[in-house]
Protein backbone atom coordinates (compact mmCIF):
# COMPACT_ATOMS: atom_id res chain seq x y z
CA UNK A 1 0.00 0.00 0.00
CA UNK A 2 1.93 3.04 -1.15
CA UNK A 3 1.43 6.15 0.93
CA UNK A 4 2.55 9.20 -1.04
CA UNK A 5 3.19 12.71 0.26
CA UNK A 6 3.78 15.40 -2.35
CA UNK A 7 5.29 18.67 -1.12
CA UNK A 8 5.19 21.76 -3.29
CA UNK A 9 4.70 25.48 -2.95
CA UNK A 10 1.09 26.59 -2.87
CA UNK A 11 -0.09 26.82 -6.49
CA UNK A 12 -2.48 29.28 -8.07
CA UNK A 13 -4.54 26.35 -9.37
CA UNK A 14 -5.87 23.01 -8.17
CA UNK A 15 -3.96 19.90 -9.16
CA UNK A 16 -5.67 16.73 -10.43
CA UNK A 17 -4.63 14.50 -7.54
CA UNK A 18 -7.37 11.95 -8.28
CA UNK A 19 -6.24 11.67 -11.92
CA UNK A 20 -2.65 11.20 -10.74
CA UNK A 21 -3.73 8.39 -8.40
CA UNK A 22 -5.88 6.69 -11.02
CA UNK A 23 -3.14 6.72 -13.66
CA UNK A 24 -0.55 5.51 -11.13
CA UNK A 25 -2.92 2.67 -10.21
CA UNK A 26 -3.38 1.68 -13.86
CA UNK A 27 0.31 1.90 -14.83
CA UNK A 28 1.55 0.03 -11.74
CA UNK A 29 -1.38 -2.42 -11.58
CA UNK A 30 -2.06 -1.44 -7.95
CA UNK A 31 -5.65 -1.57 -6.72
CA UNK A 32 -6.78 2.07 -6.46
CA UNK A 33 -8.07 1.37 -2.93
CA UNK A 34 -4.48 0.72 -1.82
CA UNK A 35 -3.09 4.09 -2.92
CA UNK A 36 -3.06 7.05 -0.53
CA UNK A 37 -1.91 10.52 -1.61
CA UNK A 38 -1.61 13.71 0.42
CA UNK A 39 -0.63 17.08 -1.01
CA UNK A 40 1.41 19.14 1.43
CA UNK A 41 1.55 22.79 0.32
CA UNK A 42 3.94 25.34 1.76
CA UNK A 43 4.29 29.06 1.33
CA UNK A 44 7.31 30.02 -0.75
CA UNK A 45 8.70 32.04 2.18
CA UNK A 46 8.73 28.83 4.28
CA UNK A 47 11.24 27.03 2.07
CA UNK A 48 14.79 27.39 0.82
CA UNK A 49 16.20 25.48 -2.14
CA UNK A 50 19.90 26.18 -2.57
CA UNK A 51 19.63 25.32 -6.25
CA UNK A 52 17.01 28.06 -6.62
CA UNK A 53 14.88 25.62 -8.63
CA UNK A 54 11.19 25.20 -7.97
CA UNK A 55 11.38 21.67 -6.58
CA UNK A 56 8.65 19.12 -6.07
CA UNK A 57 9.51 16.73 -3.25
CA UNK A 58 7.73 13.39 -3.14
CA UNK A 59 8.02 10.88 -0.33
CA UNK A 60 6.90 7.30 -0.96
CA UNK A 61 6.28 5.09 2.03
CA UNK A 62 5.92 1.42 1.18
CA UNK A 63 6.61 -2.03 2.54
CA UNK A 64 10.13 -3.37 2.42
CA UNK A 65 8.65 -6.66 1.18
CA UNK A 66 8.19 -5.21 -2.33
CA UNK A 67 10.83 -6.23 -4.85
CA UNK A 68 13.60 -3.82 -5.80
CA UNK A 69 12.30 -3.78 -9.39
CA UNK A 70 8.79 -2.81 -8.19
CA UNK A 71 10.21 -0.06 -5.94
CA UNK A 72 12.27 1.40 -8.78
CA UNK A 73 9.39 1.22 -11.24
CA UNK A 74 7.10 2.94 -8.71
CA UNK A 75 9.68 5.70 -8.13
CA UNK A 76 10.17 6.29 -11.87
CA UNK A 77 6.44 6.15 -12.65
CA UNK A 78 5.69 8.57 -9.82
CA UNK A 79 8.30 11.02 -11.15
CA UNK A 80 7.00 10.78 -14.72
CA UNK A 81 3.36 11.25 -13.72
CA UNK A 82 4.31 14.12 -11.40
CA UNK A 83 5.81 15.96 -14.34
CA UNK A 84 2.49 15.54 -16.18
CA UNK A 85 0.09 16.29 -13.33
CA UNK A 86 2.02 18.90 -11.35
CA UNK A 87 3.66 20.77 -14.25
CA UNK A 88 7.24 20.25 -13.07
CA UNK A 89 10.26 19.22 -15.10
CA UNK A 90 11.72 15.84 -14.16
CA UNK A 91 14.99 17.51 -13.18
CA UNK A 92 13.18 19.46 -10.45
CA UNK A 93 11.38 16.43 -8.96
CA UNK A 94 12.89 14.54 -6.04
CA UNK A 95 11.36 11.17 -5.10
CA UNK A 96 12.42 9.69 -1.77
CA UNK A 97 11.42 6.15 -0.86
CA UNK A 98 11.02 5.23 2.81
CA UNK A 99 10.70 1.52 3.45
CA UNK A 100 8.42 0.28 6.21
CA UNK A 101 9.64 -2.86 7.96
CA UNK A 102 7.23 -5.68 8.64
CA UNK A 103 5.51 -5.16 11.97
CA UNK A 104 6.18 -1.40 11.98
CA UNK A 105 2.85 -0.17 10.60
CA UNK A 106 -0.34 -0.12 12.66
CA UNK A 107 -3.38 -0.34 10.38
CA UNK A 108 -6.96 -1.37 11.13
CA UNK A 109 -5.97 -2.10 14.74
CA UNK A 110 -3.27 -4.57 13.62
CA UNK A 111 0.47 -4.44 13.14
CA UNK A 112 1.31 -5.09 9.49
Amino acid sequence: MPFIVIRTKKPNCRYDIKGFGQELSAKMKIDIRRINIIMDYFDESDAFFGSESDSLIITLNLSETNTLDFKRQLIQTTATLSEKYFYKEKKSIAVICNLIKEGHMFLDNNFK
